[in-house]
């Protein structure tokens, strides 16, 4: 049987993929138990209104849906736990935000 070059590309993304979710799954199992206690505990004392707006941000891939009050206490409890957090954290634009 013959695997076109597309099917194969698409295999191999999908393999790459569903390693890349075991990969990270791994990362937050094996993390450091005070790690995650630390996390959460700084993660919950945010807000359920603040926690919303992470959500929707992430959800959207969009920083800047978030209030400049609300950025401001998220970089300040939650800055450094995450890269990709703090990426979030550093592409927000207080100028945009007001728009959004």
């Amino acid at each position: 049987m013959k695997l076109s070059q597309i099917v194969l590309r698409k295999m191999i993304l999908k393999e790459m993929k569903s390693l890349n979710e075991i990969r990270v799954s791994h990362e937050v199992y094996d993390a450091d138990p005070a790690d995650l206690l630390e996390f959460g505990t700084a993660y919950a004392s945010l807000g359920d209104m603040i926690q919303q707006q992470i959500q929707r941000a992430l959800e959207e891939g969009n920083s800047n849906v978030i209030s400049n009050g609300a950025m401001e206490y998220i970089r300040e409890r939650l800055y450094g736990f995450n890269g990709l957090l703090d990426e979030m954290i550093d592409s927000y634009d207080p100028e945009a935000a007001k728009y959004a």
